[in-house]
């Protein structure tokens, strides 16, 4: 698991729809 990996969990945590923007 990269920090890269850790942010994606950062950010769809603090906004569920921040994957579609990903």
């Amino acid at each position: 698991m990269s920090d890269f990996t850790q942010l994606l969990e950062a950010a769809a945590c603090a906004d569920p729809h921040a994957e579609q923007t990903i």
